[in-house]
């Protein structure tokens, strides 16, 4: 168990926090492997750093990492200042992607940069899940807002510590629970819903999961002429890759995943305004 401390808050409370099983990890994780001998290098020892948690508060960003067997942490918290709560996975992953394109920089970087965190927000739940981990990513993205446009400390809390945190992701929860195909809150309108959050005018509405198209993942290498084999594909959050017979693209949003075949490489996915797919493979 980790224990991070930080001192300079009032209304302190120190809370445990747990991370997601090691279950929902590990459809994911067959994807790495049998790998060849070549490949064995891009993984480091299982036994090493496998989760890195970061922990976001008004004025400053913490970073530790945990090793796979850790199911918890404990870290000091503010209950008048909310925080966001990451944990990013597959830490212990080395191997680098490069785009066939050089001059397409957003697709070189290291495959333990490509997954979407686990998260929750604080005060709150304590249990990290893949759905809060939008959550979390909402309240950060307001934090660096308020820092780019250098309001103080009061004017940060009072964009963040009257909103309800708990209902947006009892919300957040019901939507998935209520969808009737697969539902991806990373495909919301993260915008719009940061600015309904400053405006003190957010409706659940705003998490209602619109534009998107669903397909099978062997839809989606069989236009890429491969023959489809379990675990040849592989998504950036986590839980998608639990239910792969139901890929949920947004419209006009492109979609990257990890494909082996044998090698990994980068599969672009693009749903137009007409419904259309288009893949590229790099």
């Amino acid at each position: 168990m980790f224990f991070l401390f930080f001192s300079c808050k009032q209304q302190i409370q120190t809370k445990e926090f747990f991370l997601p099983s090691q279950e929902e990890l590990l459809q994911t994780e067959l994807f790495f492997c049998n790998e060849t001998n070549e490949q064995t290098s891009s993984t480091a020892d299982n036994n090493g750093d496998f989760w890195k948690i970061v922990v976001r508060r008004d004025n400053c960003i913490e970073e530790f990492f945990l090793q796979k067997n850790e199911k918890s942490f404990l870290i000091e918290t503010d209950l008048f200042s909310p925080i966001a709560v990451f944990a990013y996975p597959f830490q212990n992953l080395t191997k680098e992607i490069t785009s066939a394109n050089a001059a397409d920089a957003k697709y070189n970087f290291c495959v333990k940069d490509f997954f979407l965190p686990a998260g929750t927000v604080f005060p709150g739940r304590t249990q990290l899940s893949w759905l809060l981990g939008f959550e979390a990513n909402i309240l950060s993205a307001i934090y660096s807002l308020a820092e780019i446009n250098s309001l103080s400390a009061e004017q940060i809390k009072n964009y963040v510590a009257h909103f309800n945190w708990e209902k947006f992701a009892e919300a957040l929860e019901s939507k998935e629970e209520n969808f009737k195909n697969f539902y991806n809150p990373w495909n919301l309108e993260k915008n719009t819903i940061i600015s309904a959050i400053k405006c003190a005018d957010f409706k659940n509405s705003y998490l209602t999961q619109r534009n998107n198209i669903f397909f099978p993942d062997s839809t989606l290498l069989k236009l890429q002429s491969t023959n489809f084999s379990d675990c040849n594909i592989l998504s950036n959050y986590i839980p998608q890759n639990n239910k792969l017979d139901c890929i949920a693209l947004k419209q006009n949003k492109t979609e990257i995943f990890l494909y082996k075949n044998p090698e990994i490489s980068i599969l672009s996915a693009l749903v137009n305004s007409q419904k259309e797919l288009s893949l590229e493979l790099n």
